[in-house]
């Protein structure tokens, strides 16, 4: 799972040489460190759940289940207190979710209107009423001191996702199937058979001649939409 996420699939160890390598990059630290919660023992003696084996399990439950995070941290306190002293509980569910981003699955928040006519994004970024509908941005009531959106959208950037596809050697050999192992006998046995991709290809020669590049599908009011994408090593 680490070495999908972070793209070092050929690593054996963990352990950084000193024999005149540099430091390592910000990429390498975070699964550098995710690999030593792998293999870091939840508490002395324990054997079946490792430190990040167990954020992991805990965040895939919050998922499924729709905990809150007042319930979450509750959770953790209450594991804090029966778990052996020396355990590697994390004390806020705040400071668990940080692993997502080490593994690549964070998200940012994008404030959203109120009615939905736009995203307070690029242009609208610091704008405090709706330009279309003239709402506040903002609920009346403040969270701690903050203001707080009337909706916020939970922005899964796609680029970074898409690259991670190549970073791994099996992954990457499947994103490139359709230009190396794929073959046009009229069956249709991938998206890449498909009349609209070979359409797409034909408009976009300069773009469909290099194995890294594919198209995107993305649906905008259910009407089919492909984007060029092309992973930058």
């Amino acid at each position: 799972m680490i070495h999908d996420a972070c793209g070092y699939t050929n690593v054996e160890n963990n352990t950084n040489s000193s024999e005149g390598n540099e430091e390592p990059n910000i990429h390498a630290t975070k699964f550098y460190k995710l690999l030593k919660d792998a293999q870091t023992e939840l508490y002395p003696g324990c054997t079946k759940v490792s430190k990040l084996s167990f954020i992991v399990k805990l965040l895939h439950l919050n998922c499924l289940n729709h905990w809150s995070n007042k319930s979450m941290d509750e959770l953790l306190i209450f594991f804090k207190e029966v778990l052996p002293d020396g355990s590697f509980v994390t004390t806020f569910f705040y400071e668990a979710k940080k692993v997502l981003c080490d593994l690549g699955l964070g998200y940012t928040k994008i404030d959203a209107c109120q009615n939905d006519c736009i995203l307070y994004w690029r242009d609208y970024a610091n704008a405090q009423l709706c330009p279309k509908c003239g709402r506040s941005r903002w609920k009346s009531q403040e969270h701690k001191g903050k203001k707080v959106a009337h909706k916020v959208l939970q922005h899964f950037p796609i680029k970074p996702r898409l690259q991670r596809l190549y970073m791994a050697k099996e992954t990457s050999k499947k994103m490139r199937w359709h230009k190396e192992e794929n073959i046009d006998d009229g069956v249709m046995r991938h998206p890449s058979n498909s009349i609209e991709w070979k359409s797409f290809n034909e408009r976009h020669p300069t773009f469909s001649d290099k194995i890294k590049k594919c198209p995107i599908r993305f649906s905008k009011r259910r009407i089919p939409t492909l984007w060029k994408y092309e992973y930058q090593s």
